[in-house]
């Protein structure tokens, strides 16, 4: 996540950038921004300023400026070539911020069905099922599930990284920001 310090003018994140002055709208070159760049190449040209800024943590708006953004672009454009979506459907259709919400859109259904499955039955499926974690491993989560469940301890505890550290890396800000009861869900 870029941060800025008290003063505005300092990044405090990313270590190459760290204590560096940034110039007033200057754009991003993170991988999102670069493939965003024919929606507007005049936000794009800002971009080649030094010193160079790989994300801005706004890869869902880009290309993006260290200047806020004009009200056009505010909302975020959220496009889906899939017939069927699956991980962005409540997003396409406008978010589900709130539970009400994420209920109404089918949110839920999920997790009562998990709910009523013995826990051996619920590992098979999720193994059988070939999922992997978001993370750039892709660790099996039957696996992972698996090895939890194999645990004598009574409490366990789940832990959602979404710290996305890495310049460009907020792939999925947009879940967790639109469609938040799905990953808890999840979890």
């Amino acid at each position: 996540m870029t941060m800025h310090s008290p003063g505005g003018d300092h990044v405090a994140s990313f270590y190459h950038l760290r204590g560096g002055a940034l110039a007033e709208a200057q754009g991003c070159q993170g991988l999102a921004c670069f493939a965003a760049r024919h929606d507007d190449p005049a936000t794009w040209q800002s971009a080649q300023q030094e010193p160079r800024l790989y994300c801005l943590g706004q890869c869902d708006r880009g290309p993006a400026t260290t200047a806020t953004l004009p009200a056009s672009r505010k909302h975020r454009i959220v496009r889906c070539q899939a017939r069927t979506p699956v991980l962005l459907e409540r997003i396409v259709a406008g978010g589900a911020r709130d539970l009400g919400r994420y209920r109404s859109l089918g949110g839920g259904r999920a997790l009562e069905a998990a709910l009523k499955l013995p826990p051996q039955e619920l590992l098979r499926l999720v193994d059988n099922a070939g999922l992997r974690g978001r993370g750039g491993a892709g660790f099996p989560a039957g696996r992972k599930w698996a090895a939890v469940a194999q645990q004598r301890s009574v409490a366990k505890y789940v832990v959602a990284n979404a710290d996305e550290g890495d310049p460009g890396a907020y792939c999925d800000r947009v879940l967790i920001e639109e469609d938040p009861f799905r990953l808890i869900e999840g979890m």
